[in-house]
């Protein structure tokens, strides 16, 4: 017999076996390699670098004063940018549509909706006598100097926390918005390991890239792993999935995570800093920096920003709006 039909013929023994295998016991069960998937990840989301966060840090620093609103009547500067927002008939605003309660698309009716949304509404009927006169563009946490660095947006009202980098780059109003950064993590066994600091330091913690909440977290936990998100809506999927330990952000953000899902709570015992937010506007554009803050100055002042956080801000303390800031000193005008 040749070696290839010694072959043949061993296989059909093979076959006519394992046939007779299966008639006697059923059918034959084929072994599957046991395959172990990573948890999935919301698009764009990625584990941050260590050394670069380290390396941008930056230390503390008071942020310049804002600038005195007008104190009356202003008719704008020829060419500037509020007399182009007026020749328009349109502010431009970019924010974002996946941070809840501040600014998102509302499923039902495809309009956009939040506390910013409302604020962003406010300055466009101080500016154009009309709430509805604004233009929105979607940009992420990232984006926001960007937007308008590249002019494609009049200001930003985006959760902004003002601080000194970003005032390198950009203009910001008075404060419009206050909050703390805190840690929420899953109602399970692992909201109670997490409170140990140094568990939490050993953990995976979503936070949004560009945002605030990045470098104060990885200063206080060096050690932790942190994945950067392009929303923070992104931040709710990852937790949901089991990517991450945890979220850290602002209380205000971590409380519309709450709203949407109760099986999330917070490291009560972790405070990690006190953000305030500004309206964010190109590098020296003093005229809209004034006339923002007069109008930001004037809705604290008649009830109406008490409104707004009420009517968007369902855990938020709506009580008392951010106090009136000390106003940089005004330079002697020219006799």
């Amino acid at each position: 017999m040749s070696a290839a039909a010694l072959l043949r013929a061993l296989a059909a023994s093979l076959v006519s076996a394992v046939l007779a295998g299966c008639s006697a016991q059923g059918a034959a069960v084929i072994a599957q390699p046991s395959v172990s998937l990573p948890p999935l990840l919301p698009a764009g989301a990625a584990l941050l670098d260590s050394a670069a966060l380290s390396e941008s840090e930056e230390g503390q620093c008071a942020p310049p004063l804002p600038l005195r609103p007008y104190s009356g009547n202003h008719d704008p500067i020829h060419g500037g940018r509020l007399d182009r927002i007026l020749q328009r008939g349109k502010l431009v605003v970019g924010l974002d549509q996946g941070t809840y309660p501040f600014s998102y698309r509302d499923s039902a009716t495809g309009q956009m909706k939040g506390f910013d949304v409302a604020m962003a509404r406010e300055i466009a009927q101080g500016m154009l006598g009309d709430p509805n006169r604004v233009d929105y563009r979607i940009i992420s946490s990232a984006g926001r100097t960007t937007a308008l660095e590249n002019d494609s947006v009049d200001i930003v009202i985006k959760t902004m926390s003002i601080n000194c980098k970003r005032m390198k780059e950009i203009t910001f109003s008075e404060p419009y918005f206050e909050t703390d950064q805190r840690v929420m993590a899953a109602t399970n066994a692992n909201a109670t390991t997490l409170a140990d600091r140094k568990i939490l330091g050993e953990s995976t913690v979503c936070a949004a890239r560009g945002s605030t909440a990045v470098g104060h977290f990885h200063h206080l936990f060096p050690t932790a792993k942190i994945l950067g998100t392009t929303t923070w809506a992104d931040c709710l999927v990852a937790i949901q999935q089991g990517s991450v330990d945890a979220i850290s952000s602002d209380e205000s953000i971590l409380y519309g995570f709450y709203d949407q899902d109760p099986n999330l709570y917070f490291l009560s015992a972790l405070q990690l800093g006190r953000e305030v937010y500004g309206v964010g506007m190109h590098k020296g554009e003093a005229e809209l920096e004034r006339v923002v803050n007069k109008i930001i100055e004037e809705i604290k002042a008649d009830g109406t920003w008490t409104n707004l956080c009420r009517d968007n801000l369902k855990f938020s303390p709506c009580n008392r709006p951010p106090a009136t800031p000390e106003y940089a000193p005004e330079e002697p005008s020219t006799p």
